[in-house]
């Protein structure tokens, strides 16, 4: 069967006709117009190819099924042929996956600093050096209730206006997730601090 690319000698004949028929082209124009048209050509033998299997199959349903069945039998006899890349790594993870889960788990445990930093840099702006000097200037303590104890899951939380994204201080897990649920708008803090003090 012949191939459905187009052969160097016949892009360059392409080319020239495209020359001929636009003389005054820039050739930036024509280089695009030449692209043009043999990808217009090359679609048109692929169509052409296509609608020619087509009858080809449909003239005799016993060839179909040969097809078919010559097609299941060539990818038993060639597993790993009809499986993409991305198909082979799914297939390694599934079978290898703690050996995956494992290799995560030391690379995030060996650079846990690294993360953090870029974590930081993404979600706030600031290094991990500017987060330590916050936490220091607070005394290791919380800017709101002043414990030491950071509650939750063990790390302090990062506490920033929504709007400006600007970094206001170092919470625990409580304080954090009680500004959170007054919305951070301190009309609601302070009617509930007015409504406590009765």
């Amino acid at each position: 069967m012949a191939t459905l690319k187009l052969s160097h000698k016949a892009r360059l004949a392409v080319a020239a006709a495209v020359v001929d028929e636009m003389p005054d082209a820039t050739i930036e124009d024509a280089r695009r117009e030449t692209l043009r048209r043999i990808e217009q050509i090359e679609v048109d033998r692929r169509k052409k190819d296509n609608d020619y299997k087509r009858m080809w199959l449909s003239a005799d349903p016993k060839r179909k099924l040969k097809k078919q069945q010559d097609n299941k039998a060539w990818l038993q006899a060639n597993p790993l042929a009809g499986v993409t890349y991305r198909g082979k790594k799914k297939d390694h993870y599934k079978h290898n996956k703690e050996l995956y889960l494992n290799r995560m788990r030391a690379w995030r445990t060996n650079n846990a600093r690294y993360n953090t930093s870029r974590k930081l840099e993404f979600n706030y702006g600031i290094t991990i050096e500017q987060w330590e000097a916050l936490l220091t200037s607070q005394g290791g303590r919380c800017a709101i209730c002043r414990t030491d104890r950071p509650g939750g899951k063990g790390a302090w939380h990062t506490d920033h206006c929504h709007a400006t994204n600007k970094v206001r201080g170092l919470l625990c897990s409580e304080c954090n997730i009680g500004l959170g649920k007054f919305s951070d708008s301190p009309e609601r803090l302070e009617a509930a601090a007015k409504y406590l003090r009765r």
